[in-house]
């Protein structure tokens, strides 16, 4: 299967020190993962996400 778009994205979480607005650092990457994903239906697709302690 072709795809017509790859994505990686990359956490470290030792960047930031607060995620903003969210409980913790994992539902942020969790919740912008999951809006991305909703933003891509149609669009084959591969999404990488690595998330750095």
């Amino acid at each position: 299967m072709k795809y017509e778009l790859a994505i990686a994205h990359r956490v470290c979480a030792a960047a930031s020190k607060n995620a903003a607005g969210f409980p913790d650092k994992f539902e942020m990457v969790r919740r912008n993962a999951c809006s991305l994903f909703d933003e891509l239906r149609g669009i084959r697709t591969r999404l990488f996400i690595r998330f750095d302690d």
